[in-house]
């Protein structure tokens, strides 16, 4: 018995690709700055996700280095933006 399915996937792929685009409507969306920032934030977070559903659903293991990548961007625009806005710069 296969522990993840292709129903599984499809079903997956379906609330992440909705909760993508709610987060996109968000983003556009939103009343202020820092939920912006938080939306940013979530889609990096949703598109991983879907990379690694993607890996799970191909068999290789060759997505988990680009999901560390992209999980450690996403974390470091989140600071750079979040410090920005705070004082203004991002180097002090």
């Amino acid at each position: 018995m296969e522990l993840f399915t292709p129903a599984m996937q499809v079903f997956f792929f379906a609330a992440l690709t909705l909760s993508l685009g709610v987060m996109i409507y968000r983003m556009i969306k939103g009343p202020h700055v820092l939920d912006r920032v938080i939306c940013i934030d979530a889609i990096a977070l949703i598109v991983i996700c879907m990379m690694a559903v993607w890996e799970l659903a191909v068999g290789t293991p060759y997505f988990f280095d680009a999901i560390l990548v992209l999980a450690l961007v996403g974390f470091l625009a989140t600071v750079a933006l979040c410090k920005y806005l705070e004082r203004g710069e991002i180097i002090d």
